[in-house]
């Protein structure tokens, strides 16, 4: 078994190849600031949740675009596995051949990604891989291609560069000739970015001569997407997210429902936090035309930021939206360039931690009234109230909402494994809460209460020696 590692400039990627299958897909948040001892411990987390003996590794390569984060891996591989990672750089060779002017400098993903392609495709091909930047490679051999800004990359340059333009999510846009601002971003954004692409392979296949097959890749994958397409056979995905999915609403509601999924149990509480810094924002009214981040686009935490307005008669429209990870919310918190910020994590949440440290944090809580309408147009959330003492300076109790962290599994993993999996995480809790504070939150009822997709079979069979009905597709 091999452990291989894609440092991308927003997530990196683990995975175990054994007789060729890839196994264990995990995604973790690229951060340059991490030393090698902290990628270790995460590596050496997920090693123990999948059961993997690092030292039993027959070896380790990594792949990067992120130089900092590739010695700091490269420390934190030979330390686990007690042998030397290999570094996909120039001069490996791949069996490909490079036509590029110079090619030291071609990029190990580039590299790694062709070598991919050809074997899985064969050549001719054009490979678009649209992540932070978009790449575009020409590959019989490897002639070369063009780097474009990302989408998302491009219109925060946009808005941040222009006096009137706001920041905007990337939605479905009504139509191309667009009749407002916001509109006509998404339209720009969405069908210029298409029409770019298709005049591009236009271009590239008239300069070389002849049609190439055309692969295109995501920079960052839905887990519920990447499971539906036979990438994972588990995931973890929060339980409003999951229910989206599942109905074909939200984020999923113009790219259509994915039912190849079931439940196997809920593992720990995520928290709806609205934190701010300014003592004057007290409810989400106060929100109205305040600068605030709203999670990445499409992500969970905006369509939590989306319920929420709407339990207030409110819409993201209604604020002067921003879209950012929970890390960079939070500096942009500290730095005051924000006013307030979503976030949905198990609290506390490092990232908020670490702020108040530096600044006072404040909750913005529900009343009863809008707590209620809350839960009643979406089942989904549950109440929570987070406690005085959370996080330094944090004096006041506050009533929030919570979604629930679930584990799911592919629609035809079969009983036997969904019921001994289920079995050991509800009769090992103690030894997982002994790793990680969130196992002391597994708990029967927990684990099957407020869930609106159905469980697997053995998932139900499980919880039925337990004296818990659980709903099943059949």
């Amino acid at each position: 078994m091999i452990l291989a590692i894609d440092v991308g400039n927003t997530n990196i990627v683990l995975g175990m190849i054994e007789n060729g299958e890839i196994q264990n897909v995990v995604r973790i948040h690229t951060d340059l600031r991490e030393t090698g001892t902290e990628y270790a411990l995460k590596l050496r987390q997920v090693a123990d949740f999948y059961h993997i003996d690092l030292m039993g590794l027959e070896g380790a390569i990594i792949s990067s675009v992120v130089p900092p984060v590739t010695e700091s891996l490269r420390l934190a591989v030979e330390s686990l596995i007690g042998k030397k990672p290999l570094i996909v750089a120039p001069g490996m060779k791949t069996g490909m051949n490079v036509r590029i002017d110079d090619p030291s400098t071609m990029a190990g993903d580039l590299v790694v990604g062709s070598v991919a392609a050809i074997a899985c495709y064969g050549a001719p091909l054009i490979v678009i891989d649209m992540g932070t930047a978009t790449t575009m490679v020409v590959i019989d051999s490897y002639r070369g291609g063009a780097i474009i800004p990302g989408i998302k990359l491009s219109y925060g340059a946009l808005s941040s560069g222009t006096s009137l333009l706001p920041d905007i999510a990337i939605l479905p846009p009504k139509k191309v000739i667009a009749t407002n601002t916001v509109d006509s971003m998404r339209s720009g954004a969405v069908y210029g970015t298409a029409a770019m692409l298709d005049g591009m392979i236009d271009r590239m296949e008239k300069e070389i001569g002849y049609p190439c097959t055309v692969v295109a890749t995501g920079g960052s994958k839905d887990n519920l997407v990447s499971m539906q397409d036979g990438m994972y056979d588990l995931a973890t995905v929060q339980s409003d997210v999951m229910t989206y999915a599942y109905n074909g609403t939200n984020s999923f509601a113009d790219s259509g429902k994915i039912d190849g999924f079931r439940v196997l149990c809920a593992l720990y509480p995520e928290t709806v936090q609205i934190v701010t810094t300014d003592p004057t924002l007290k409810t989400v009214e106060d929100l109205r035309g305040k600068r605030v981040c709203v999670g990445d686009v499409g992500s969970g935490t905006y369509f939590n930021a989306v319920d929420v307005f709407a339990a207030y008669d409110m819409t993201i429209d209604d604020v002067s939206p921003v879209y950012q990870s929970f890390g960079d919310s939070t500096e942009s918190l500290k730095d005051g360039k924000i006013d307030a910020a979503f976030l949905c994590a198990g609290a506390p949440t490092p990232s908020v931690t670490e702020l108040a440290a530096s600044k006072t944090v404040y909750m913005i809580g529900f009343d009863d009234a809008h707590m209620e309408k809350l839960l009643a147009s979406c089942p989904w959330y549950a109440k929570l109230v987070l406690p005085a003492g959370t996080y330094a300076g944090f004096d006041e109790d506050c009533a929030t909402v919570t979604v629930k962290a679930t584990l799911v599994c592919r629609a035809d993993l079969d009983d036997d494994t969904a019921y001994t999996i289920v079995k050991t995480i509800m009769e090992s809790k103690d030894d997982i809460a002994a790793l990680h504070e969130k196992g002391n939150s597994i708990d029967l009822t927990f684990a099957t209460e407020g869930i609106a997709v159905p469980f697997a079979a053995g998932a139900a069979k499980y919880f039925a020696e337990n004296g818990i009905t659980v709903e099943t597709a059949g």
